[in-house]
């Protein structure tokens, strides 16, 4: 199997994750910062180291600034709707996840006035210009994707933090897809609030996500409840972290997020930045040279984070993740990604992309393989475009496939048996198994020519159609296995 899935979650996760986690809820499992018994006390250690990691990978000033959230899309939440009120003006593109498209979209109907800027170009980078240009005396806030889910194409944050910084506007910043896989700073790229998952480039477990929040932010809390501390106030405490994190915090997941961020330091930020962009790169460059590719990448390769989309002619998205799946096993991500905004940009909506994301744990043969199947896939896509011509294609040699079928055809009754034939392809088997030789793709579905297909399903080593014209071309060769379960019926019958 093939992991390419890695900007939805990071697969696999290190060993020491796994261990980490399961030693945390065996010898640790208290209720961090509720008692003083030896339990409670692990498990609150375990929560503040892994802090002091996180707050030691961004830069930030303080530990106490980073929050742990349920996710990246929580963080987010948090964030803008602690932040903006009524009546103020946030500036923020058309390339963002719904994760910050749906809570602006919430607030504009609340009297947030949202300006959504376009990229200059298909590969979705934003001018720094336009930015300066749309702020205004109301502008309280400027919030940008830090790498596209789509493209992975990488904004240039450093320019946006010094102009926020110059008009004293608090900057924003979703880093789900950066966080762990390209290096950030929030000091020197003056970024206030910086939302990311930690199941992603953290290699940490799912439902873990931290919430940077600098020292010129003041947020309202979404949701007060108990902490650790000041147990005798009414009202929600105001120190941080408290401030933002009541009720027990997930401090399993938290274990394996301080072990996911260990592993990075380990390895050092550096050397998995690299691997991770020499395996995009190569990615890019194959899939660039592929026949009836559509490609959706940064120009610039030094601002490509590993998230690569794509589309093959003649075939939908979720086409082309289902083969990627089922007959090479290799676990893509086709659709919208939750960005349908970004795909509009593109010119991709509704129906989206591929998308491919490698990792850490990936290999050049991954990347080659993966290669290697798409092109097939191409292929396949040149035989779909075969029209009108003769079906009849004869191989230089008689080959051995295996056929299975409930195929009805007088004298010829398949079942999972060896078939030796020249037929080329998989339509000029059919045309020879019905006892029609010379059929074109319309005689082959014409009644008047004798037949009526129902209830049909054709594949060929794995490769399903649903459609018996999609296939009708897909070369045979020796050893194939053929799956034709169908009805051929005389005409009128």
């Amino acid at each position: 199997m093939i992991y390419l899935d890695n900007a939805a979650t990071s697969w696999p996760k290190p060993e020491s994750v796994y261990q980490t986690m399961d030693e945390f809820l065996r010898t640790k499992g208290g209720n961090p910062g509720r008692g003083s018994h030896s339990l409670a006390v692990a498990a609150r250690e375990v929560v503040e180291e892994t802090r002091m990691l996180v707050a030691r990978l961004i830069n930030a000033e303080e530990n106490e600034r980073v929050i742990f959230t349920l996710n990246c899309t929580d963080a987010l939440n948090m964030g803008l709707k602690g932040m903006l009120k009524p009546g103020d003006h946030v500036i923020t593109s058309c390339i963002g996840h719904n994760s910050l498209f749906r809570p602006l979209k919430k607030l504009e109907q609340q009297g947030v006035r949202v300006t959504r800027l376009s990229p200059h170009s298909r590969e979705g980078f934003v001018s720094p210009d336009d930015i300066e240009k749309a702020i205004t005396q109301q502008t309280k806030l400027v919030v940008m994707t830090h790498a596209s889910n789509v493209t992975g194409v990488i904004q240039p944050i450093e320019e946006y933090g010094e102009i926020t910084r110059h008009h004293n506007i608090i900057f924003m910043v979703d880093a789900a897809q950066t966080a762990g896989r390209h290096p950030i700073d929030v000091q020197s790229d003056n970024v206030d609030l910086l939302a990311f998952s930690g199941h992603k480039g953290l290699l940490g477990p799912p439902g873990t996500g931290v919430l940077y929040i600098g020292e010129r932010v003041d947020l309202d809390t979404l949701r007060e409840g108990g902490t650790s501390s000041y147990s005798e106030l009414e009202e929600q405490p105001l120190d941080l972290p408290y401030r933002y994190e009541s009720g027990t915090v997930n401090s399993l997941g938290i274990s394996g997020l301080g072990a996911g961020v260990k592993y990075i330091f380990n390895e050092g930020l550096e050397r998995i930045h690299t691997h991770e962009r020499y395996l995009t790169d190569m990615l890019i460059e194959g899939l660039f040279h592929i026949r009836r590719i559509a490609l959706y990448t940064a120009k610039n390769g030094a601002k490509q984070a590993p998230v690569i989309s794509f589309n093959v002619e003649g075939y939908e998205p979720g086409e082309v993740g289902a083969i990627l799946d089922q007959s090479f096993d290799i676990k893509a991500r086709a659709g919208l990604h939750c960005a349908p905004a970004a795909h509009r940009t593109l010119g991709t909506y509704p129906l989206g992309t591929v998308r491919l994301s490698p990792g850490y744990f990936n290999t050049v043969q991954d990347i080659n393989l993966t290669l290697d199947s798409v092109e097939k896939i191409v292929e396949a896509t040149i035989h779909k475009f075969v029209s009108k011509k003769k079906l009849k294609i004869h191989s230089d040699h008689p080959v051995k496939i295996t056929v299975e079928s409930n195929l009805s055809i007088p004298n010829f009754d398949l079942n999972e048996r060896d078939v030796e034939t020249q037929s080329g392809t998989l339509g000029a088997l059919l045309g020879e198994l019905s006892n029609k030789h010379e059929l074109t793709e319309a005689e082959f579905f014409d009644s008047e020519q004798g037949n009526l297909y129902s209830d049909y399903a054709v594949y060929v080593n794995g490769w399903s159609y649903k459609n018996i014209a999609d296939g009708l071309g897909t070369p045979l060769k020796e050893g194939d296995k053929v799956g034709i379960y169908l009805n051929i019926l005389p005409a009128g019958g």
